[in-house]
């Protein structure tokens, strides 16, 4: 098939562009449609369309989202918040998406949607119970939207909510014929045109005059106390195939879960995603931490920079005011004076540290971190780097991932923040490009403005150069 995608090269308009000095800009994604279930729709803590918004504001990328849906749940009300009278740095949030709880891919092709027996493969699909679709048909939404750009998060409650044979698709044995009825394809090689799978979907989009693209995104595992191990390793199952599909598709895969899959659970359970209150707010719907790391994850398949949280951007190779602190191969531990800004910001920098051995003596290393102290005199607050946590604070888990192998600088930068603006005063974390961290709590200052660092381990610790800079920056493009 014809390759759909639009390439989106790097940003431009109203911020400076974080790739000023290769002078290439960004297009808009146009007329965008967020298609899924209730993690794209929205459930406790809103979505991470709410943060993908934020990220192309602070790129002055301009862009329409489009849908049948245009609500959200009510903030204040039941157990959901309303993100549509939200505004980010004067850009209203527009909340409109193909989205609705308990979605599940089959239901974009029924009129009637209680039940449905895939024809070929004898697939049992059911709605959970007290749910109803509601929206159109794929046809009607490609054709009476004419969105150029569509962005599918599909595939959980398919996997599971629905029973054939008795059981639940993630425990029957043929699980991969489970999978071919979802997707339309095997990675065995096998396939199948029946209605209602996501080959299906993304064919009648695809067929759409306007469209430029289509993005499938994966499944984020649930936590690993509430399903069984059979249950992750459908969804893992089915990304891989996803993943393969999405190549011989022409279209985009995207895997929103780097960041958010917990790396210490590995080997033994490689599935869980992290349960933290900040990460999951139940067994499966994000919290606000995970909704900015999906939304992060989007925007870098796409090439787009990420948040700067209202600060200018300096252009790549240029340190913008940074002073070095601290050298490259000294000790990890060091203590040092603080400039600061005027208005008591300050952004530091350390460049690719390295913490741990990884998994290579069969053990994860989560007790001794590198811990990096700010104090801007009135606010504090560290920041913790292990084997397999970034955190703020002692517990507050930001990113998961193999730290012992990291190339990617970490900036922390103190932000007053700007209440018009939707900008929430904290620390603000970023590593290489990607907002990780956003208003991070601060405690009280010392009332003198100074750096801290500390490893709590004998061995295995690189903190890189340490950069400070008087006034906040946005994290340069690599």
């Amino acid at each position: 098939m014809k390759e759909r995608i639009l390439t989106l090269a790097l940003c431009a308009a109203a911020v400076p562009c974080a790739c000023a000095a290769t002078g290439e800009t960004m297009q808009s994604p146009g007329k965008v449609m967020f298609v899924g279930d209730s993690i794209t729709h929205g459930i406790n803590t809103g979505s991470y369309r709410w943060d993908f918004h934020k990220i192309l504001v602070d790129n002055g990328v301009k862009y329409e989202e489009t849908g049948y849906n245009s609500n959200n749940f009510k903030r204040g009300k039941g157990n959901g918040v309303n993100l549509a009278a939200e505004k980010y740095r004067g850009v209203p949030f527009q909340n409109r998406h193909s989205a609705h709880e308990g979605g599940q891919i089959w239901q974009l092709f029924q009129e009637e949607n209680t039940a449905y027996t895939q024809p070929g493969t004898g697939m049992e699909f059911k709605t959970a119970s007290g749910v109803k679709y509601a929206g159109q048909t794929i046809g009607g939404l490609v054709k009476d939207h004419r969105a150029n750009t569509y962005v599918v998060l599909l595939g959980t409650n398919d996997i599971i909510q629905n029973f054939h044979k008795g059981g639940s698709i993630s425990k029957q044995d043929n699980l991969q014929q489970a999978l071919l009825g979802i997707l339309g394809t095997g990675d065995k090689g096998g396939s199948f045109s029946g209605r209602g799978t996501m080959d299906t979907l993304v064919d009648a989009m695809l067929q759409g005059a306007a469209t430029r693209q289509v993005i499938v995104m994966g499944l984020i595992p649930p936590g690993r106390t509430q399903f069984a191990a059979a249950d992750h390793a459908a969804i893992v199952e089915f990304n891989k195939v996803l993943e393969t599909w999405a190549q011989q598709k022409g279209v985009r895969y995207v895997a929103p879960g780097p960041g958010t899959v917990d790396v210490a659970a590995t080997p033994a359970d490689p599935y869980g995603a992290l349960v933290s209150p900040q990460q999951r707010v139940d067994w499966i719907h994000p919290g606000p931490q995970t909704n900015l790391i999906m939304a992060g994850n989007l925007a870098k398949a796409l090439g787009c920079p990420g948040r700067t949280a209202g600060l200018p951007r300096k252009a790549a190779g240029k340190k913008g005011g940074f002073s070095c602190l601290h050298k490259a191969g000294e000790d990890a531990s060091w203590s040092g004076s603080l400039k600061t800004a005027g208005d008591g910001s300050v952004t530091v920098e350390l460049a690719a540290p390295r913490v741990g051995n990884g998994y290579t003596d069969n053990k994860w290393n989560t007790q001794d971190c590198l811990s990096l102290s700010i104090d801007t005199g009135k606010h504090r607050g560290t920041l913790n780097i292990c084997e397999s946590y970034i955190t703020w604070g002692k517990d507050f888990i930001l990113y998961s991932r193999d730290m012992s192998t990291n190339k990617e600088p970490l900036r922390v930068a103190y932000v007053n923040g700007k209440a018009a603006d939707g900008v929430a005063p904290g620390f603000y974390v970023w590593l290489g490009n990607q907002l990780i961290g956003e208003a991070c709590a601060a405690e009280t200052g010392s009332g003198t403005p100074g750096i801290s660092a500390a490893y709590s381990g004998q061995e295995g610790c690189k903190p890189g150069a340490v950069h400070a800079a008087p006034k906040a920056l946005a994290p340069a493009a690599k």
